[in-house]
């Protein structure tokens, strides 16, 4: 939400009793099959973390300074999948809903999706990045956006971001939930002191944040 985000190669799909997924790039972002209704309760409108990580990366060959952040997280909310997907693509409306945005402009829309410029706020000082934001993989009940960052096009503060969000309609109490899991990992560039230690401190909370940001945004439609 942030951020935020492009697409530029092809989806590779895996599904099994145990894993409904997607894959590309090797990474399965889907429903983890050990996840019980019980466990789904535990998660409506509670954003958990799955995993996370944070490093410092070697120096670029400009002597820049870079990191990596990566966390996957999940909730269940009882907002439709559809009222959901909308939020993430009304553009217009994320500096206002996410508070990883400060502002963005849609540059084009094509084939793929469309293409936003958005400037990160709070904690990625004053990246500039370009993202696509790509159609869902399946228009019924579950989808996977995938938005990998266009570094080309941006300031060069942030890259190899990679977005993903996958949908899934799961039944809690005999009524209609859904499922909604984040995976984000993207490579900030230093640029100020302390700003490494302060995004550390805040990935996991600012990642849940995002969520309920999102589920937020989608109520308000």
């Amino acid at each position: 939400m942030k951020k935020n985000l492009c697409i530029a190669a092809a989806c590779v799909f895996a599904l099994s009793p145990l894993f409904l997924s997607a894959q590309q790039g090797g990474v399965d972002v889907g429903m983890p099959g050990n996840l019980s209704e019980a466990g789904l309760k535990k998660l409506v409108d509670n954003p958990a973390v799955l995993s996370s990580k944070v490093e410092e990366l070697p120096d670029d060959a400009n002597k820049k300074s870079w990191f990596r952040l990566f966390c996957d997280t999940q909730t269940a909310t009882a907002v439709p999948i559809g009222s959901i997907y909308a939020a993430l693509n009304d553009f217009g409306s994320y500096a206002k809903n996410f508070s990883g945005v400060k502002s963005v402009k849609i540059i084009r829309t094509n084939a793929e999706g469309s293409v936003v410029e958005a400037s990160a706020g709070r904690f990625g000082v004053n990246s500039r990045y370009v993202y696509l934001q790509t159609e869902p993989v399946k228009a019924d009940d579950e989808h996977l956006v995938v938005r990998i960052s266009i570094d080309t096009e941006g300031d060069g503060t942030m890259k190899n971001m990679d977005t993903r969000y996958y949908l899934k309609a799961v039944t809690i109490d005999g009524k209609p939930y859904t499922y909604l899991r984040c995976y984000d990992i993207t490579d900030y560039m230093s640029q100020m002191w302390g700003q490494y230690t302060i995004m550390k401190s805040k990935n996991e909370g600012s990642h849940k944040d995002g969520l309920t940001d999102l589920i937020n945004a989608a109520v308000k439609r």
